[in-house]
């Protein structure tokens, strides 16, 4: 027989049994299973003794093996994985683990888990399920189209060239623009390598897990496509591109469409992705550049299909840590719920097409917190 475990919220009880397998679906989960770090935080602090309480410093030495004299205040780890834990757990319990009826929460504030019974509100999405299900309809193909990271590499290698469309499409790539743009040989040697294989990042493949989930619930099959190996169609279908434009030289394509546009540029003495406002409102900048371990930009843009009849979405931003944050951002009702209401969508009118400028915290190849910092309306 299974002994009760007494919650450390008052409002239930669970057995061990039950709370095990709860957590282990979600551990299980598409949602964490290329997040070893967070699935083991989440682990152990679920199985920590419930009746006692847990530290950031404790949570440092036990789960990440820092020294046992290790300062907590200027090592941060515990603090920022417990922040990425709790959204992928909010994240989890409205996609996947929509019907579950008991959610894992962790307050703010505290590291020990509440399991505790769904109530209405974590059943209902409506801001996500007005966005995906107007966006991409029931039945319908979704071709989500990763960066090419090695075409970042070659970039680099170019001195920061971005190799247009048009070069990306030619039977002469890679070997035409390495041989123009690269004079040294080794580099070349280099570039010529990294061309031979597909390799995305990291941050393109959390955007693809937070959307999949979202397919299953509302019911458009996704397509995960290597930007190499991508061809749009004339026929109908929808798109969902990730990156910016160094590493994805699809996203060419939708430009003529929108207002803020990704550009490369040397400043400060290096190369940092920038997004243009090709035309500023009062009080916006003519430029947002990434400020590395402080801050950067995310943009998102929803258009209609550049050929054919469908939907394009973008997922970009000056950096990496920033595009998953858009990611997370179109992934999560509360933040399509405030999206939504800056577009002022109600459930009866439908969603527009539109850009979105989020501003972006950076920590260490992640980006914690985001903000709505500016938005267009754009006509179909």
């Amino acid at each position: 027989m299974s002994t009760l475990v007494k919650g450390p919220n008052p409002a239930i009880c669970m057995d061990s049994e039950s709370r095990e397998r709860l957590l282990v679906r979600v551990a299980t989960s598409s949602s964490f299973q290329r997040a070893p770090r967070l699935r083991e935080l989440l682990e152990y602090l679920c199985r920590v003794d419930p009746q006692g309480t847990v530290s950031e410093h404790q949570i440092g030495v036990e789960v990440f093996k820092r020294a046992r004299d290790y300062n907590a205040s200027v090592d941060t780890i515990a603090r920022v994985q417990v922040s990425q834990l709790r959204k992928r757990l909010e994240q989890f319990f409205q996609t996947e683990g929509a019907i579950e009826p008991v959610v894992i929460d962790l307050p703010r504030g505290s590291y020990m888990p509440l399991f505790r019974p769904r109530d209405v509100a974590d059943r209902s999405t409506p801001a996500l399920d007005q966005f995906w299900g107007e966006l991409f309809p029931a039945g319908h193909d979704v071709e989500i189209v990763l960066a090419d990271g090695n075409l970042m590499i070659i970039s680099d290698l170019m001195g920061g060239h971005l190799v247009t469309l048009d070069e990306y499409r030619s039977r002469t790539y890679p070997n035409e623009p390495i041989k123009r743009y690269i004079a040294d040989p080794k580099l070349r040697a280099v570039a010529e390598h990294a061309s031979g294989t597909h390799m995305t990042s990291l941050q393109d493949a959390e955007v693809v897990r937070a959307i999949v989930p979202l397919g299953i619930r509302h019911q458009f099959h996704t397509i995960v496509v290597h930007a190499r190996d991508f061809r749009m169609q004339a026929a109908a279908g929808n798109v969902i591109l990730v990156g910016h434009k160094k590493g994805n030289p699809w996203i060419e394509l939708l430009e003529p469409q929108m207002n803020f546009r990704y550009g490369y540029k040397r400043t400060k003495g290096e190369f940092r992705g920038v997004l243009t406002n090709t035309n500023p409102d009062p009080f916006e900048e003519k430029e947002y550049v990434v400020e590395y371990e402080k801050h950067g930009y995310a943009l998102l843009a929803y258009l209609p299909k550049p050929l054919g009849d469908g939907a394009a979405l973008l997922i970009s931003g000056t950096d990496l840590s920033s595009i998953a944050a858009a990611g997370r951002f179109v992934t999560i009702e509360k933040n399509m719920a405030t999206l939504l209401d800056r577009l002022n969508v109600t459930p009866d009118t439908q969603v527009p097409y539109f850009e979105v400028l989020l501003k972006t915290r950076l920590l260490v190849n992640t980006a914690p917190a985001f903000e709505v910092i500016a938005h267009r309306l754009l006509g179909g």
